[in-house]
This record gives structure tokens, sequence and C-alpha cells, in this order.
């Protein structure tokens, strides 16, 4: 047996296996913090994965530490029968279960709380504008008090059933404030950095007994210096906490990275190498640790997470986004059903960037997390089987064939194209960025569908005329978009290529590159000034990197990044007017006009959906004609998939 499925002890728990299951808020309790039922179930799901540990989300200690309207709350005796529904919801799958208790101190939400924000001293949460953003520097006794409050809610877990708990001290909240040099300045007995920490240690062993495990999620490194302000946590300081925490009474490390003004290290979008923050910041933590260590980063591949235990860069792996995306990872690893395995692709869009709109969290590439009380074993079988044809093989429709597929429905997929993929097929194959993970849910897609029985027919383009030849009960329209096409005057004088022919078909790129698109273009114009050449963007709105699959966290990432390249330049509210002999003639906000020099242009300037067979049987009225996706509107991943899953399920 792999060593990832070896048990392991955690100070007096021992645990099946050596996976983890991470507290990933997602905020399904109500509006005051209690445990639903949508919520249980959805821990119950992840316990029947498999993994010997599911620690429950980020769950605040008090209402003035709460980040989010629907976040999960421990803040009183009251909660306590709910809170035992969860912990047996996750014993009976089998697994151990631990909560997270936090406050988040300057950067709680104010807008949630109605209330001042508060830590340990004068800062301010950069993601709230104005004096509501301004946190003030508690007294000594309100620390005493949030040490109190802490303390009863580790005590509360305990009551309530849970194996463990989980002290939160990273990602910029409070316990991580006491401990940051950069969020820490106070002059009593608290600013000593792990006085605070340590403190709250001893006073939770006491009262919940030796027997009940403390972990303690640690930063160990905030990554300031990267963005260029002092330095806060880094690895170094990490280290020399390791054993004061452990001499404290810590069962056990749960490593992290990144604050509020660093939140990329935190959530590690899909431009980051998996799991390498494990092997230069975690593993160095496990050589010197005397308790178990876990770490996480970004692993969505099985293997990946085999091969990081097995070599000993770690004691236990972290899953977060992964059990997301599928939850029953866990148990497919250890029937070596790798394949089955529904990768992460790390787009972050239904999970982070949900949560930063303050929605419940959802998954682009799992329809059904957060439903699991209404469907737990998936779709609902269809009342009678239909012969349903699917006309198009890139994400969406590949869903909409397998789900179709699964509820018992006869499914044939016409695609124009040689093999399946899409819009995936661009978006995964940016050149010299790290994208290739968008690609994991094509495979799996099709994997699934042909277990299901689904008939392709590639290099097949339909016609209306096609479609009503044959005798289908309901046609599902997944035809997506094309590139918009470029119109200026003396286009033809120049080198004009379109961002398919840079990423599909490697046409051949000069030196000096003129990119038009501030928004899509964004990722091309990185991966072509990292390969060596002189870029220009150019855009006609006043930002850039704000194409509608750039969320939030991956739009900062990628415009970091591209503000690092000295041979990439951006014009941006810049008009482009006609093209000259080897020039693109462009006027600026003020009426300027320039031209601009290049060898090669390259035009990104959008999409626009595929709607001729659409149309058609609009205007023939046609019945049980459903269309998903790009072919709608030209959007994201997550819409294409949850429009294909509704589509599906329409079909009885």
């Amino acid at each position: 047996m792999a060593k990832i499925f070896e048990p392991v002890q955690i100070g007096t728990m021992q645990l099946r296996n050596r996976i983890v299951g991470l507290p990933t808020v997602v905020m399904y309790a109500d509006r005051d913090g209690y445990s639903t039922y949508q919520m249980i179930e959805a821990y119950r799901k992840r316990a029947e994965g498999g993994a010997g540990l599911i620690i429950v989300e980020a769950t605040y200690v008090r209402p003035d530490g709460s980040m989010f309207f629907n976040m999960h709350g421990i803040h009183a005796d009251n909660v306590l029968p709910y809170l035992n529904d969860l912990v047996e919801a996750i014993h009976e799958m089998g697994a151990k279960a631990g909560i997270q208790i936090v406050h988040g101190g300057r950067q709680a939400n104010p807008r949630v709380t109605r209330q001042p924000l508060v830590g340990p001293s004068a800062h301010r949460n950069p993601w709230v504008p104005g004096p509501a953003g301004e946190c003030r520097a508690m007294t000594k006794e309100e620390v005493m008090q949030i040490l109190d409050r802490f303390v009863e809610s580790a005590a509360l877990a305990k009551e309530a059933g849970f194996d463990c708990v989980e002290l939160h001290g990273t990602h910029g909240f409070l316990i991580n404030q006491f401990m940051s040099p950069y969020t820490n300045q106070r002059e009593d007995e608290f600013g000593e950095l792990l006085a605070f920490p340590t403190e709250l240690i001893r006073r939770c062993k006491k009262a919940c007994g030796k027997n009940f495990p403390i972990l303690f999620r640690m930063t160990v490194d905030e990554g300031l210096e990267q963005i260029g302000m002092k330095p806060g946590i880094t690895l170094d300081l990490a280290k020399t906490f390791v054993p004061k925490l452990i001499e404290a009474g810590v069962d056990g490390l749960d490593l992290s990275l990144g604050i509020s003004e660093t939140w990329p290290l935190a959530m590690e979008p899909i431009y980051f190498e998996p799991a390498g923050r494990i092997h230069s910041h975690f593993a160095p933590i496990k050589e010197i640790s005397t308790v178990p260590v876990i770490g996480r980063g970004r692993v969505n591949d099985p293997r990946l997470a085999m091969k990081i235990i097995e070599e000993g860069y770690l004691d236990l792996i972290g899953l977060c986004r992964q059990l997301l995306a599928d939850p029953l990872t866990p148990r497919k690893m250890l029937e070596g059903r790798h394949a089955d395995v529904r990768r992460c692709i790390a787009c972050d869009v239904g999970c982070f960037g949900r949560m930063v709109d303050q929605l419940d969290v959802r998954c682009a590439v799992n329809y059904t997390l957060g439903r699991e009380h209404l469907e737990y074993y998936g779709s609902p079988k269809a009342t009678s089987s239909k012969k349903v044809l699917v006309v198009g093989a890139g994400p969406a429709g590949l869903e909409a064939a397998r789900v179709c597929a699964e509820r018992g429905h006869k499914v044939t997929v016409w695609e124009k194209a040689e093999r399946a993929g899409g819009m995936v097929r661009l978006a995964s194959s940016t050149p010299a960025l790290l994208t290739r993970d968008l690609w994991q849910i094509i495979p799996w897609q099709k994997r699934q569908c042909e277990r299901g029985g689904v008939e392709f027919h590639f290099h097949k383009e339909a016609t209306p005329g096609e479609i009503e030849a044959a005798d289908w009960d309901a046609v599902i329209l997944a035809t997506g978009s094309s590139l918009r096409r470029l119109s200026l005057p003396g286009q033809d004088l120049v080198k004009l290529i379109y961002l398919d022919d840079y990423y599909l078909k490697k046409v051949p790129i000069g030196q000096r590159v003129v990119v038009m698109g501030g928004q899509e273009g964004a990722e091309a114009a990185c991966s072509l000034a990292m390969e060596g050449r002189q870029v220009i963007l150019v855009s006609e709105t006043h930002d850039y990197g704000d194409a509608p699959y750039l969320y939030i966290i991956r739009r900062w990432t990628l415009q970091g990044m591209m503000q690092k390249q000295e041979n990439l330049s951006v014009l941006t509210h810049v008009k482009m007017k006609a093209f000259t002999d080897g020039g693109l003639t462009i006027e600026d906000a003020e009426g300027r006009e320039r031209i601009l020099q290049a060898d090669t242009f390259l035009v990104a300037i959008g999409r626009v959906p595929e709607r001729t067979i659409a149309e058609e049987f609009i205007r023939r009225q046609r019945p049980n004609v459903f269309e998903i996706g790009d072919c709608r509107q030209p959007r994201r991943i997550f819409e294409a998939i949850h429009e294909a899953n509704a589509a599906a399920r329409m079909i009885n």
C-alpha cells in the first residue's frame, strides 16, 4: 500500500490515511452562523470521499470577526446541536472531524459585522475602502477577552464531538496579525510575536485536556517583499516559531502562505507551479518539526499527492479546491482510478470568485457542489429515455452529453473539429504561461461520456437541415464562439494574425509585436514578452487583463507578472484607427496620434457567439432545443458547465 494510505497519529488522534480535507469556506451556514442541512450534506459527501481528516471551514469565534454573510460560527452555546449534526455526518462516513476557529481582526468585514475593525495594532483592511477599512488597536483587556472567546470556542468544539480543533494562524487573520511584524507593533507583552498564539495554545490545552489535539494553521511566508513592502513573516522567521509553538502544546502544523496583500500566495492561481511551495517553503518546516506537518499547494493530481508523501516532503497532504471539484478523490486514489478523478482546473471562479462576491461557493467543474442536500447521488434518472443530439464537444457539450447519458438518455455528439475541447483547447495552450490545468476537465468529461455510451462523430459540421432530418427528441446546441474579426483601414499592409494562430497553429511571430485587445490579449502579451519579444499591449479601455474569464486573483497575478516584464508596455484609453505600411495609428485619450511600429500585429479583441443554428431554430419555433455556453454569450467555463447541467436535467 502506498504511504499516503498508511495510518498516521496526530497527538492522540489516529487517522486512517494521510489525506486531509482542508478547511474551505463555502458559506452554506445561515445568516446567524448555524450549520444548515445544505452544509451538513456537503460535508457528509466530502467525508464519504475517504480522507482521514475533514477540517470544517473557518468558523468565527465572535460575530465581529466574521468575513462573510453566511460564514459558519462557533460563538455561542446554542450552536452546539447544529455542530454535533455536522460532526456526526462526518463520522458516519469514517473520517475524523476537526474544526478551524478564527477571528478576522483587521480582515473582518464591516459590511457583514456592522462593527468597527480591531486588531493587535492600528492598521487597515486593504479590501475595504474608506474609513470602514481602518482598524484600531485592541486594548489589553480586549486581547484577554478574545483569548477567552477562542478558548470557549475550542471547548465547545470538543463538546460537540469534534476530534480536534485547528487555530487559524494564517492568511492574515487575527492570530496571524499578532505573529507578524507587519501587523503587530504593540508595546505591551503582546507585542512579542508569539505571546498571543502560545498563550492561546496553552489555554486551549488546559480547557480541552491533553488528549484533545490542537492543530495550528501557520503562515510560512507572507510574501510582502515580493510586492515591494517591508517583510512580515518570512520562512526564516517561521522556522523560529516552530519549536515554541510545539512547546506550547501544538500537536500538528498545517502550513500555508499569504495575507490579504498577497492573496495569490494563499490561493495559488493557475499560473503557479503545482506544489512548488511544498518543496521550497513547507519541506524546510517538516525537517525541523517534531509534530506531523500538513501542507497544500494546488495538488490536483493524485500521483503528485502520493509522490509528495512517499518522498517525505510532508507527513500529510491537504486537499482544498480538489475536494470541491471531486469530493471522492481519496477513494478513487485508493482504488487506483486516477483517470476518474475530476481534477480541479484552478479557475477559482466558482470558489474564490463567488466568495469575494459574498455568494455561496460553487465549483465550475462540479455542478453538484452545494446541491448535495438536493441530489446527493447525482442527477435524477429521466422518466423515459430520449434520443438527444448535442452539437459541439467543448466543455458545455461534453457536460450536457455526460449528464444526459447518466440520466438514461441515448446521446449523440456532433463536433466539426477533429477532437473535443472547444475553447479550452485555446485557453489551456498559452505558450509561456501555465494554463495547462484548464485542459484537465476535457479528458475526464470525454471518458465519462464514453463510459455512458455517448456516440461521437468528429469532423461533423451540423446544419439545421441535417438536424431536422433525424428524429431527435431534444437538441442541445453548444456551438461555442469565434474570434471577433478586425476591420481597420490598411490591415492588408501588415502582418496580422489572430490569437488562435499564435496559440494553436504556432504561426511565426516577429520580434516586435503589438497585441490588439487589452482584455483577451493580456495573457498573449505576457506570454510573448516572456519569450523575449518586444511587446506593446493596446487597450481601448482604462484597464487591461479584465477578460470575463480573468477573475480577480488571476487578474492580479497576471498584471503583476506583466509589470515585471521590462520588454512589455501597456497603453490604455487608446483608439485604434488605421494601419499604415508597417505601423498602427492610434489616438490616446487626449486626442494625440502616434504610430506603433511592429513586425507582427496580434488580434485579440474578443469573441462572438456562433448562433446560426440557434437562430434558425428560433425562427422555426422548434421545441426542445437548448442553447448552452458560449453560443449564448462568450463567458467562462463555469457558465458553460452549469448551463449544460441545467439543460440536461430538463429533458425527461
